[in-house]
């Protein structure tokens, strides 16, 4: 008897494994996600150099990230949220007759076969009613929904407010020589 339990036990795994082969085939495997600790591929996406700037007591923080688009089309990325926040919203900041002013955009286009960095000084998540502070040396952790690509988690590593080299952030000239 254990013969024939044995002969049915290869035959049920033997179809499991057909089914499971089937599926993934089947499936549309441009939007599986692969990541590692630098990178988030999601469809034609390429999520990298992705960090949250700290912020003192409840003040909101800024996140960045480039975006590579690999892709025929252009994404556009439509919402974010957390939930140790309580609004994500996308600003852009631009210097206008020497000062620089923030405004608030609906999204963020990623264009065919380009990058689009969200950086210090230009486009960027702003994170407001924070839940909790965001600790340097943290994780805090962000979904994004873009329009075609779909929603992906990300883990942003949160670096300090006061640190002043941050990836995106030009050095300063130290050069008084001209005063």
């Amino acid at each position: 008897m254990s013969a024939r339990v044995s002969k049915y036990r290869r035959i049920h795994n033997l179809i499991s494994l057909v089914i499971f082969l089937f599926v993934i085939l089947a499936s549309d495997t441009s939007k599986i996600l692969y990541a590692n600790e630098n990178t988030y591929n999601i469809g034609k996406l390429r999520i990298s150099s992705f960090y949250l700037r700290g912020t003192i007591q409840s003040r909101p923080a800024a996140a960045y990230m480039t975006i590579q688009n690999s892709g025929q089309i252009s994404d556009s990325l439509l919402s974010a949220s957390s939930p140790m926040a309580g609004m994500i919203d996308f600003h852009e900041t631009r210097v206008e007759s020497g000062v620089a002013k923030m405004r608030q955009v609906r999204h963020i286009r990623v264009k065919p076969k380009s990058m689009t960095v969200l950086k210090p000084g230009g486009l960027h998540l702003m994170i407001k009613e924070l839940k909790i502070p965001p600790i340097a040396g943290g994780i805090f952790v962000i979904t994004l929904k873009f329009e075609h690509a779909g929603t992906v988690d990300i883990k942003f590593p949160i670096k300090t407010f006061s640190g002043t080299k941050m990836e995106h952030t030009p050095k300063k000239s130290t050069d008084h020589t001209k005063h």
